[in-house]
This record gives structure tokens, sequence and C-alpha cells, in this order.
């Protein structure tokens, strides 16, 4: 799992949306469920509950998007610290 995917599950969970995670980080809904679906099958609890056409966050999801937003924290220091450009190691996902 790279940032990138980290930040999938931590905008769907914070939005309770594939559709408004997708447009956020310009992808589709799928990418952003499959991403979901496969790191609840890794970790073995829901991320998410389906509400009719909708999502809600579980207590683990949102526990788990907070650990992504730290983790998202720590990359962006990590970036400026090594003082990488554009289309560097970091916009490539490290």
């Amino acid at each position: 799992m790279n940032i990138e995917q980290l930040n999938y599950i931590r905008y769907a969970v914070e939005l309770e949306s594939y559709a408004q995670a997708g447009e956020l980080l310009h992808v589709t809904p799928q990418a952003i469920a499959r991403v979901v679906n496969e790191t609840e099958k890794l970790c073995g609890q829901p991320l998410t509950e389906r509400k009719g056409r909708s999502i809600q966050a579980t207590s683990f999801g949102r526990a788990f998007a907070r650990h992504v937003r730290n983790v998202s924290a720590a990359y962006e220091e990590l970036c400026a610290f090594a003082n990488l450009d554009e289309g560097s190691l970091c916009e490539d996902g490290l």
C-alpha cells in the first residue's frame, strides 16, 4: 500500500463517499472502493458500511483515517526536508 492508496481510504472515510473522494483525488469511485475493500480484507475489519446509496465510516475506519492523516503529514514533512521537486520520489508515491 502506498501513500496515494492510504489517502484514498482517508478521504473516503472522511467524506463518507467514494464518489466525492474520487472526485477530489481525480480517480474513479470504483478505484477508491477497490482500495477500501482490499484494505478491509487485509485488516479483517470494515472501514465503512453501506447506508443505502451512501457509506458511513465505522469507528475502526475513523481511527484508521486519523492514523493516515498522521502518516500523510509526516510524509509531507519528509518531502519538504528532502527538498524534493515536483515529479520526484514524493510525487511518485515513494
